[in-house]
C-alpha cells in the first residue's frame, strides 16, 4: 500500500522568487503523481511566499498539515534563519511525508514526465535510490539559453556504493529519487562542517555509506542552470576545499567503522589526487595537504591522468615536481 503522496519535491528557498515560480511550474506539470512541494526560504531578505501565492493560488499553505487530497499537489511553505542548502535539505526530509523523495535547487526543474518514470521505475525495484541523466544548461544575463552549449550527463553506476562512489564521485542530488524510509535516519548534518558548494557530494557520500542500494534509470530527469558567473574561479576554489573535506570526512568515518581496507585506501588516494590540479593554481598549502594525504595512504601512488605529458612529468619527476611543472608549462604556453 502506498503513501497518499508519492514524492515530496524540496526546494531550500533564497532570494529567488521568479526561480522559484520556474521551479515549481516544472513539478505541477509533472503527470500522474501525487506531489507535496516542500519550499523552506532560507533566511532570505526577499521570500518568495507573496509570489508564489500570487501564481499558485490555493495551493500554497504555511500549515504543515497540509495535503493534496483529491489534487494533484500541494505547496507547503516554511521560513528558517539561514542554514545554507545543505542542511535545509535535512530538515526537508524530517518535515516530507511523501513515500519518495526529490532535492531541486530553487533555479532548476524538472524535465517533463521524468517524475513519473523515477517513481514507477524505483517501485518496480528493490532500491533505495534511482540515479538519472541530466541536462546542463546555460542562461545569460537576460535569462536567454545559450543552446550550442547544453551539456548532457549520465548517471553514474553504483554497484557497490562505497567504492563506486571513490571510482566515480557524487553525482548531483536532484537526479535522484530516493526512498524517504532509507535515508531519513541516516541523513543528518555532519558535526563541524556545512559545504556551501559541494552539498550534494555529502549527501551521496553519506547515503552511500549508509548501504543504501542503488538502481539507474537511463533518462534526463532535470536540468541544472548555471547563470553568468556562477562558475566563478571563486566557486572552483571553495569546491576543491570542501571536497577534501568531505573525503577526510569519509575516510573517518571508514575508520571509524572498520570499513577501511586497503583497496579503499587506494582508491581514496586516487580521489584525493584528482584535486590536485584544481588546488595548486589556487592554494598552494590545501595543494600539499592533499599531496601528503595521497602519500599517506598509497605510498607507491602514481598519478593517474589522461595527459600523456602529465603523467611522464610525474613519473619521471615524481608528483610532487611534476605537478607544478605542469601547471608552468600551461601557464607559459597561455601567454604565448
Amino acid at each position: 500500500m502506498h503513501s497518499v503522496i508519492d514524492v515530496s519535491v524540496i526546494i531550500p528557498a533564497y532570494n529567488a522568487p521568479d526561480a522559484c515560480v520556474s521551479a515549481i511550474k516544472s513539478i505541477l506539470s509533472q503527470q500522474n503523481t501525487k506531489t507535496e512541494i516542500i519550499v523552506i526560504e532560507d533566511g532570505s531578505s526577499h521570500p518568495c511566499l507573496e509570489t508564489i501565492q500570487n501564481k499558485f493560488p490555493g495551493l500554497v499553505s504555511e500549515s504543515s498539515k497540509n495535503h493534496p487530497g483529491d489534487r494533484q499537489a500541494v505547496i507547503r511553505y516554511f521560513s528558517q534563519t539561514n542554514i545554507g542548502a545543505y542542511r535545509t535539505r535535512i530538515h526537508g526530509v524530517q518535515k516530507c511525508s511523501g513515500e519518495f523523495v526529490k532535492f531541486l535547487d530553487h533555479d532548476d526543474f524538472l524535465l517533463g514526465g521524468a517524475l513519473e518514470r523515477e517513481v514507477q521505475a524505483i517501485r518496480a525495484s528493490d532500491a533505495d535510490v534511482l540515479l538519472t541523466n541530466w541536462q546542463i544548461r546555460y542562461y545569460d544575463d537576460n535569462g536567454s539559453e545559450a543552446t550550442h552549449m547544453r551539456e548532457y550527463r549520465k548517471a553514474p553506476t553504483y554497484a557497490d556504493p562505497i567504492d563506486d562512489f571513490l571510482r566515480v564521485g557524487g553525482c548531483y542530488t536532484s537526479a535522484a529519487l530516493f526512498r524517504k524510509s532509507a535515508i531519513a535516519d541516516y541523513l543528518k548534518p555532519v558535526k563541524d562542517f556545512t559545504p556551501i558548494k559541494a552539498d550534494d557530494w555529502l549527501i551521496f557520500a553519506q547515503i552511500c555509506l549508509s548501504g543504501a542500494r542503488y538502481e539507474t534509470l537511463k533518462i534526463d530527469s532535470y536540468a541544472w542552470t548555471i547563470h553568468g558567473d556562477q562558475l566563478s574561479n571563486r566557486t572552483r576554489d571553495r569546491l576543491v576545499n570542501e571536497h577534501y573535506m568531505i573525503l577526510h570526512w569519509i575516510e573517518t568515518e571508514l575508520r571509524n567503522t572498520n570499513r577501511m581496507t586497503a583497496a579503499r585506501q587506494k582508491l581514496l588516494a586516487n580521489y584525493y589526487a584528482k584535486q590536485i590540479l584544481s588546488a595548486f593554481e589556487q592554494d598552494q598549502m590545501l595543494w600539499k595537504q592533499i599531496l601528503e594525504k595521497v602519500y599517506f595512504l598509497d605510498s607507491n601512488y602514481r598519478l593517474q591522468h589522461g595527459n600523456l605529458i602529465l603523467r611522464l612529468l610525474c613519473r619521471f619527476l615524481g608528483v610532487n615536481s611534476g605537478v607544478p611543472t605542469y601547471i608552468k608549462i600551461k601557464k607559459l604556453l597561455r601567454r604565448k
